[in-house]
């Protein structure tokens, strides 16, 4: 036994890493049913998920009224889940019914709709150079589309006992993601002290502040550009419907609607809605198309110089090229969920790099390679924004930051110069002993 424990001893690591590059095979080999098993057990706990992440929405305006109006926790979820339960109520009541009239009254008419678009087409002068058959079946395949789901809007009722089993089964995981986001959200300080417990015991102090400061991170970019997100593609769907209404183009709430839930997506989103936007206008009233994609491209140009900056401020500095790849990659992965998480997510990973690459060659002197690039830091990200919507570390970060490395620049120099200097006295003061000695 004792020859057994000190094998053991000697080569432990040896051993862990055979084990672990087997366990990496096995994965590898069975690597299909290994997914499908992570993939089923991630599916069962799916409301807890939900809960989690509403919890961790909700919980925002939950400090926010703690921290200024109700100090007693349980008195604050309260408060914000009515204020909640009032949105949604107001949202079935008023929007839903009119963007369901919207989408009936669409299909309904879309015969009509696709005859007018194809008279229209046939009078341009260049109608001759079109395939007008391909469009004609173009136009009757998305008919037959419609009549589907006319008809499926109508006669659900033969279908009943199938809808009640789905809706029950949206009910119970509905009422489970509600119990866990309620217990989360009124014991979330147990909760978290007994995360970082765990995570004390397990890691070093070192790796345990730099896991709470990455977390921090994560948090404070991930809930400040959702939330500003959701408030910004809000008001944007608001100015599309009134601007719609004043100029009286068809389907208003619709287009609306569908303007302001795809603006939640980054860089593509305001494209995407325009998109879907103009094709149904085409259909419905052909002359409105140009006005409506003059309007959407003015409200954006109004979003991204005013209201997304008075809201969102610099919360992700994230460069375009970057959002743009961070949104197919979270497409790819999660749909259009992953497209408005990717952004956030991956701005936290690049933040990362960017600080340890700043951190490399602040060590080896190239600071003005870092004020070339110009990107925020995380204690700029951290900062709250001021009623500009910047942040409030003196505008503050990249100029501030520029002057700084131009001062420690400078300073280097001049430490550089000194010691020049402080060598070319002791050269003198040893070349003078020399010829005194001689």
């Amino acid at each position: 036994m004792n020859r057994f424990q000190e094998i053991v001893r000697k080569n432990g690591p040896l051993l862990i890493v055979a084990l672990i590059s087997i366990a990496f095979y096995e994965v590898l080999e069975h690597f299909g049913q290994v997914f499908t098993a992570f993939q089923n057990a991630f599916n069962l706990l799916m409301p807890f998920w939900v809960g989690i992440g509403l919890a961790w929405l909700l919980d925002i305006p939950t400090r926010k009224l703690q921290e200024k109006w109700i100090k007693r926790r349980s008195l604050a979820v309260l408060v914000v889940l009515v204020c909640v339960g009032i949105l949604l109520w107001l949202l079935g009541v008023i929007v839903v019914p009119q963007v369901r009239d919207s989408i009936i009254d669409f299909m309904n008419n879309f015969s009509d709709y696709s005859d007018n678009l194809l008279a229209t087409i046939k009078g341009l002068p260049f109608s001759q150079a079109l395939d007008m058959k391909n469009l004609e079946d173009i136009l009757g395949d998305w008919q037959k589309l419609s009549e589907q789901i006319v008809e499926w809007f109508g006669d659900y009722s033969k279908n009943i006992f199938e809808y009640g089993k789905a809706i029950g089964h949206t009910l119970y995981e509905a009422v489970i993601a509600f119990a866990a986001m309620l217990f989360i959200l009124l014991d979330k300080d147990h909760l978290v002290a007994e995360i970082k417990m765990v995570s004390r015991a397990l890691f070093s102090e070192t790796v345990y502040n730099e896991l709470l400061r990455i977390w921090h991170l994560s948090d404070k970019m991930l809930s400040g550009f959702l939330l500003g997100k959701f408030a910004d593609s809000l008001i944007v769907g608001l100015i599309t419907a009134v601007t719609m209404l004043i100029f009286k183009m068809p389907l208003a709430s619709l287009i609306s609607m569908i303007v302001c839930v795809t603006n939640i997506i980054p860089v593509a989103g305001p494209f995407i809605g325009g998109g879907i936007g103009a094709v149904i206008l085409l259909l419905v009233s052909p002359k409105s198309v140009i006005p409506f994609l003059i309007m959407i491209l003015i409200i954006q140009q109004l979003d991204g110089n005013i209201i997304g900056p008075k809201i969102l401020g610099d919360r992700v500095g994230l460069p375009t090229i970057w959002s743009l790849f961070a949104i197919v990659i979270g497409g790819k992965i999660g749909g259009p969920v992953g497209m408005v998480l990717g952004v956030p997510i991956f701005a936290v990973f690049y933040t990362l790099v960017k600080e340890f690459v700043e951190k490399q060659l602040i060590k080896k002197g190239a600071t003005e390679m870092i004020e070339e690039a110009g990107v925020l830091t995380t204690e700029e990200i951290l900062q709250e924004p001021d009623q500009n919507g910047k942040n409030t570390k003196e505008d503050k970060s990249k100029k501030e930051r520029k002057s700084l490395f131009h001062k420690k620049k400078k300073q280097e120099q001049e430490q550089d110069v000194n010691e020049t200097n402080n060598e070319d006295e002791k050269y003198d003061l040893k070349d003078e002993a020399e010829d005194e000695a001689e």
